[in-house]
């Protein structure tokens, strides 16, 4: 796999929504909901796809007006990242 330069990460995230990290950060990334169908059972996996090291494991951001969790940080290889996210606190989430 080939790493993208600086310049074309730059450009990929130049029009990507920006998402506020607990602590004060700010970082650019694509919200993205995926569905899995196997054997009739549904999936829904939801992650933010952004540069590598943006997040990590147990980061909490803000996205739609809700808390989530960063519970698995995927690199792709070509510094990005894909990181799956949970709903965080409140009365109905996993983690509070």
């Amino acid at each position: 796999m080939f790493k993208l330069s600086e310049s074309q990460l730059s450009r990929m995230f130049k029009s990507a929504p920006v998402f506020s990290v607990e602590g004060g950060k700010s970082i650019r990334a694509y919200h993205e909901i995926t569905t899995t169908d196997e054997q009739g059972v549904m999936t829904e996996t939801e992650f933010l796809f952004c540069r590598e090291g943006d997040l990590n494991q147990g980061d909490v951001v803000t996205v739609e007006n809700q808390r989530f969790k960063v519970q698995y940080v995927k690199r792709n290889g070509d510094n990005t990242s894909d990181c799956f996210i949970t709903l965080a606190g409140g009365t109905h989430a996993r983690y509070r």
